[in-house]
């Protein structure tokens, strides 16, 4: 795919300049991807949804608890003959595990459940950073683009402002009516509120960026298009196929409801468990007295009857199952019209792009030629006018089409699911928030997801 170039010459006016460093668009999507909030709290959701899966994985080991009380007992006995009271200070402490045998398969059902779903976090995050990854490039090309727009209207209020001048001195010497004179001064009075916009959506545009990457934008550089994109639109599908974030989790999500059959058949099946205490107790019941124990028990239970509760819970987790399975066909049918659009909207703005080059040029000979006409009289001011009008509409077409094609590109990436630093050769390494969690796993069993 032919690459294209942002021909923009980046000029900070006084009331918007911030800062005389500046930065490439690989180096704002490097401090997005590093510091935006959004990021960090979606590292953090990662790294919750990682322990769900370790409190899953805790139901196979053994429960063991301890217990212990102390207290103080005061026994006082009268008759008519004697009267005593009597303080003893009975404790006791003891120790109870238990280990599930067999559940009807809820355990691995959860287990497999909560797996899927730090898959599912994992895809979450890959989408939020597409997404910020998305909206700082279109944040910098924003800047851009209303920092040229700015320029531009500048140089048209200026030019504008030198037709009027030059419109008065040939009302003067009687060459134009004072109509003349009137269109033009209309004109010049529309450039500079339309300048008085452009400056007003520029600073809107400079407050996006520094939403998105954390500071003021300085110097930006010349941008061109990604070198991953696609080579075509079969490809740019078969490539959302396999890395389109929203189409993963609706696989996994269909496999989530999957294991959520095996959990709900397990409430049919029986459960069994062993247990063990162990106990030993001080003057309870009076001073002196001792007591210890020690007991164990293989505990078995089995439904039998619950009024079609459990039986209601595996047609449930079917349907659910049956459900996701359908989500499945809507999301991929979304996925592939959010890249073809995406391929089309890239392809309809290099055109655009070639076309709005052609007509510049050939606006820019007609104005020079209609300036000249006019100075010996051939043309009328309104036709100078006209002619500058034009030249600037397809110089603002020409620019805007340039930052419709840096959008739609990394739109494309975003869609197919290749928006990342890694295929973006940002240079920095992947941040996924688990790290922390692999290096503490746990001894009892392995914490490495599938």
């Amino acid at each position: 795919m032919k690459l294209i170039c942002v021909p923009i010459a980046i000029l900070l006016f006084g009331a918007f300049a911030t800062s005389s460093t500046g930065e490439t668009l690989e180096e704002a999507l490097a401090m997005a991807y590093t510091s935006n909030p959004q990021l960090q709290a979606g590292r953090a959701e990662l790294r919750a949804s990682f322990e769900q899966l370790t409190q899953a994985k805790a139901a196979r080991l053994p429960g063991v608890q301890v217990d212990a009380s102390a207290g103080a007992n005061i026994l006082t006995q009268s008759s008519p003959f004697f009267s005593s009271s009597e303080t003893f200070y009975p404790n006791s402490i003891g120790i109870s595990g238990n280990q599930i045998l067999y559940n009807g398969g809820n355990i691995r059902g959860n287990i497999d459940i909560a797996a899927v779903n730090v898959q599912i976090s994992r895809n979450n995050l890959r989408n939020l950073e597409q997404q910020v990854l998305q909206d700082t490039s279109r944040a910098y090309v924003d800047v851009q683009q209303n920092t040229e727009i700015v320029r531009i209207r500048t140089n048209n209020v200026e030019v504008l402002l030198q037709q009027l001048s030059a419109a008065g001195d040939r009302f003067t010497v009687g060459e134009i009516t004072r109509t003349g004179v009137s269109q033009a001064k209309a004109r010049a009075a529309g450039a500079r509120s339309q300048l008085a916009v452009a400056k007003s959506n520029l600073a809107i545009a400079r407050a996006a960026y520094e939403r998105n990457v954390g500071q003021a934008p300085g110097s930006l550089y010349e941008v061109s298009l990604p070198k991953n994109l696609p080579d075509g639109l079969v490809t740019a599908i078969t490539w959302a196929q396999s890395h389109a974030p929203a189409l993963q989790n609706a696989r996994l999500a269909e496999l989530s409801a999957v294991h959520g059959i095996r959990v709900a058949k397990s409430g049919l099946r029986p459960r069994l468990s062993l247990g063990a205490q162990a106990r030993t107790a001080n003057n309870s019941g009076f001073s002196g007295a001792e007591s210890d124990s020690v007991s164990t028990a293989l505990n078995f239970s089995m439904p039998l009857f619950t009024g079609g509760l459990n039986q209601s819970r595996v047609r449930e987790a079917k349907q659910q199952a049956s459900r996701a399975r359908i989500n499945v066909l809507q999301v991929t049918r979304v996925t592939n019209e959010q890249v073809s659009n995406a391929w089309h909207g890239l392809a309809a703005a290099q055109s655009v792009i070639r076309a709005s080059e052609e007509q510049v040029a050939a606006n820019q000979l007609a104005f020079e030629g209609v300036v000249q006409e006019a100075e010996v009289g051939l043309r009328t001011t309104l036709d100078v006018l006209d002619a500058e009008q034009e030249l600037l509409d397809a110089r603002l077409t020409l620019v805007s089409a340039e930052r419709d094609a840096l959008v739609a590109a990394y739109s494309l990436l975003a869609a197919v699911g290749r928006l990342n630093i890694v295929d973006l050769e940002i240079g920095i390494a992947p941040i996924e928030g688990l790290e922390k969690q692999r290096k503490l796993g746990s001894s009892w069993f392995s914490t490495h997801i599938e």
